[in-house]
């Protein structure tokens, strides 16, 4: 019996080994096949940023096209001292024809957060001029707090940004403003998310049953966290097309829907939330949005490019022991 074991044991090995040797020799044209196919069809090394952002709708070139140079609005920051300098060498006064008479400072009074308005007054005759006041909303305000929420910041870290940059301080009403960013996030957000869907129907052949991931995460460990949110991502273009947020504090739901619209299109599409607020967008905002999209690209270009490298290195790895086993067992 025992040499009847041996005998089969042997006959196994002889009969095993030459159809192994050949299916690895297949297997290999199998991929490289595959591989020069996939190639041809669709790069591999393209971040999902990269594939998102070429998807997206919005482009700085249509934002060009849409509105003219009188409409594309810039803020600046300027130093009074200089303005007052600028004023005295250009102007004169109208009332007493007087040059380096005027005065330029701002009016506390009318101050609101960043909105202020500017006064120009003679110092001989005391005529003065003044910029007009801002309607209610405040652009500049709107603008500040949904820059700061953007980056994660609230009210105190406005008041030591304005402090530091010796600027007036923010609005006192400062959540107020959350009302209308909020407003004007569930529109975009919502708006992403169905043409997310729509996407997927298309890519998946026109077929409603699409298939779903669902990820969530909470922001402390253990059943002391006051914030969570799950979220459901298409697996055919990997964009959300649901989520669910369960606060304590409901301003935190606005981090949540702005992250949506960025994970789905880009950053530029925060300028679609300025156009929500009925604000003009302006083109230092195009520009800085699309120089972070492009950074974001070239670092998951990056990272897709180094992963790729590590597998392929993995593979040679794995590769050459499965190798050098099949030689120790000819050997034998």
């Amino acid at each position: 019996m025992c040499i009847g074991l041996k005998l089969n044991i042997r006959v196994t090995a002889v009969l095993k080994l030459p159809r192994t040797k050949k299916f690895r020799q297949v297997k290999r044209r199998l991929i490289r096949s595959n591989t020069s196919v996939n190639a041809e069809s669709e790069r591999v090394d393209v971040s999902a940023s990269k594939k998102k952002i070429e998807k997206s709708e919005v482009s700085f070139k249509d934002y060009e096209d849409n509105f003219s140079v009188e409409t594309q609005s810039r803020y600046v920051i300027i130093d009074l001292n200089m303005l007052n300098d600028i004023f005295n060498n250009i102007a004169k006064c109208r009332y007493c024809d007087k040059s380096f008479c005027f005065d330029a400072a701002e009016n506390k009074s009318s101050c609101k957060g960043l909105a202020t308005s500017v006064s120009a007054t003679c110092k001989y005759c005391g005529s003065g001029h003044t910029s007009n006041t801002v309607s209610d909303g405040y652009e500049v305000n709107l603008r500040f707090v949904y820059g700061m929420r953007c980056i994660g910041m609230g009210k105190s870290a406005a008041q030591i940004f304005c402090a530091l940059m010796n600027l007036p301080p923010p609005p006192a009403k400062f959540e107020r403003l959350y009302t209308p960013i909020f407003k004007a996030l569930e529109t975009v957000s919502s708006r992403s998310m169905v043409n997310s869907v729509n996407e997927a129907v298309i890519e998946n052949e026109h077929n409603k049953n699409i298939a779903i991931a669902l990820d969530g995460t909470w922001q402390k460990r253990g059943h002391s966290s006051k914030n969570g949110v799950v979220t459901a991502t298409s697996l055919d273009n990997g964009k959300v097309i649901d989520f669910e947020f369960l606060s304590k504090y409901c301003f935190e739901c606005k981090s949540v829907m702005d992250a949506v619209i960025c994970f789905n299109e880009d950053e530029y599409a925060r300028t679609e939330v300025l156009k929500a607020l009925k604000i003009n967008p302006g083109v230092n905002a195009c520009e800085g949005l699309r120089k972070i999209d492009n950074v974001r690209i070239c670092e998951a270009e990056m990272a897709v490019r180094k992963a790729s490298k590590e597998a392929r290195t993995t593979k040679r790895q794995i590769k050459g022991k499965q190798d050098g086993c099949f030689r120790t067992v000819n050997a034998r």
